[in-house]
């Protein structure tokens, strides 16, 4: 659920006076706790294109110019 507040916090400080999205916890979930659906098969969803691959015997691979996914 997301509501519009005032930007003030509960003490009444003034910081932030503009209107925008509060995020609050909900009493009532949309889905039952421990019915969670990733998007993803598993967590494995990152890249290596950045990384410094190196074989045992110390020659670097190109992913990049290997897949040609530039």
């Amino acid at each position: 659920m997301v509501e519009t507040g005032n930007g003030r916090s509960p003490g009444g400080s003034v910081g932030a006076s503009l209107d925008r999205p509060v995020a609050r916890m909900s009493s009532d979930p949309a889905r039952p706790p421990g019915e969670y659906r990733s998007v993803f098969a598993s967590f494995f969803m990152a890249g290596f294109e950045c990384s410094s691959h190196r074989r045992g015997d110390g020659v670097r691979l190109d992913l990049i110019r290997a897949t040609a996914h530039d």
